[in-house]
């Protein structure tokens, strides 16, 4: 299940300037390199996921939990 959900969690984000960045990136609002939940929020199969990916339970994900997917 965990696989089919994410499957839907676009790689990248069309920015305003017609160049795409990472999920990620767009999802670090407060650029710190880690997301919380109200970053994750924005995609709802993350936020769903959250809890699982978040191995070190942090309450943040960084970059590497959230490639884990």
């Amino acid at each position: 299940m965990l696989l089919v959900v994410l499957l839907f969690i676009p790689a990248v984000i069309l920015h305003a300037t017609g160049q795409t960045l990472p999920l990620f990136d767009q999802l670090d609002v407060d650029r710190n390199g880690l997301l919380n939940k109200d970053e994750a929020s924005k995609v709802k199969a993350l936020i769903a996921m959250f809890d699982e990916l978040d191995v070190n339970g942090d309450q943040y994900l960084s970059l590497s939990e959230f490639e884990a997917q």
